[in-house]
């Protein structure tokens, strides 16, 4: 079996390169090729019936299995939309959905080839005509009958979904660990165990040099993380929130127990010494407004954070659920936590 693999991916990457195409033009045909041959080659060493823990949209635990690697697949987050295209599975892609912050700049291009089906989700109609092998999301969209119905429902038709560890809270805290078993869950579900776990360990390195850097530190800096909704109303993200892990390996410390709404009163109770604020394109709330908002907010001009201007705005995807932009937004909390050791 293990000569029959090899002769076939050897065979598919030659008719690529002997295809008559000058080697730069044909350069993404067979970049797409060499893929699909180790595609195959992983299906042969027996990577696949391969059956994992997912879970519905209400929570429940569910046995997902796939006996080949999808072949189009529908993204309807920015979250999961991102890891594929950092992971190289742009080629799976036939269609994305929901971008609640500005596209990041490695991706433009690619997605520039996908199509977009709806600027927040689209309908089941839209869905079922794309003809998709699986859709992959996290559980909003699932959770009303005027949505998109259950997961259970698309999963009797044929059509897989797996939605993401880290918007179920089920496994205790949510923490980095649960982000890599989210990539660990992609590598087992398109063969990429190797390129998944090698994407793993380059995040885990570059979490660890920034963390060597806040060796000296002696008081961590106090931290609240939230979301401006309207006026003087506002959300925090607690020590039960995935995000606390992210300010913890930072170096900060986040304040409040619990995600909720609050009120102002509690930010002033609690003194922060640094508010982190989410954008939410979708919503209207970009940076400069929820900037805005949080300085000229009489009620917080004694608190730490405000009255010494130590307001990060940061996009929603940086920090909701994950995602490629992780480590890149621990680096930016903690030179913004420790500017002094961080430059």
């Amino acid at each position: 079996m293990k000569k029959i693999s090899t002769v076939l991916l050897v065979m598919i990457i030659c008719a690529g390169l002997l295809a008559g195409c000058k080697p730069a033009d044909n350069k993404a045909a067979t970049d797409r090729q060499v893929r699909q041959a180790a595609t195959v080659a992983g299906e042969q060493k027996g990577q696949f019936p391969v059956t994992f823990t997912n879970f519905d949209e209400k929570g429940a635990r569910v046995d997902i299995t796939f006996t080949k690697v999808p072949d189009r697949v529908i993204s309807l987050t920015q979250i999961t939309t991102e890891l594929m295209l950092d992971l190289e599975l742009e080629d799976k892609l036939i269609g994305v959905a929901n971008f609640d912050s500005p596209v990041l700049p490695r991706h433009a291009a690619k997605l520039a080839k996908i199509p977009v089906l709806a600027a927040q989700y689209p309908s089941k109609e839209q869905l079922i005509a794309q003809n998709p092998e699986l859709l992959v999301s996290w559980r909003m969209p699932f959770l009303t009958e005027d949505a998109l119905g259950s997961a259970k429902d698309w999963r009797d038709r044929g059509i897989q979904v797996y939605l993401l560890r880290l918007a179920q809270n089920l496994e205790g805290v949510n923490t980095l660990e649960t982000y890599y078993k989210e990539i660990e869950d992609f590598g087992k579900m398109f063969a990429i165990r190797d390129r998944a776990g090698a994407y793993i360990a380059k995040q885990q390195n570059r979490i660890a040099a920034i963390q060597s850097r806040l060796g000296g530190v002696d008081r961590k800096v106090r931290v609240m993380m939230l979301i401006v909704l309207d006026g003087e109303k506002f959300g925090v993200w607690g020590q039960d929130h995935f995000v606390a892990d992210m300010i913890s390996k930072a170096g900060g410390e986040t304040l409040v127990a619990k995600s909720s709404p609050i009120n102002q009163e509690i930010i002033v109770e609690q003194n922060p010494d640094i508010l982190i604020c989410a954008a939410y394109a979708i919503k209207g709330m970009n940076h400069e407004t929820v900037l805005t908002r949080l300085q000229e907010n009489k009620a917080l001009q004694h608190v730490a954070a405000v009255k010494n201007n130590r307001i990060l705005v940061v996009d929603f995807a940086d920090i909701n659920t994950g995602g490629v932009r992780v480590v890149d937004t621990i680096e930016t909390f903690a030179k913004a936590f420790y500017p002094e050791l961080l430059q």
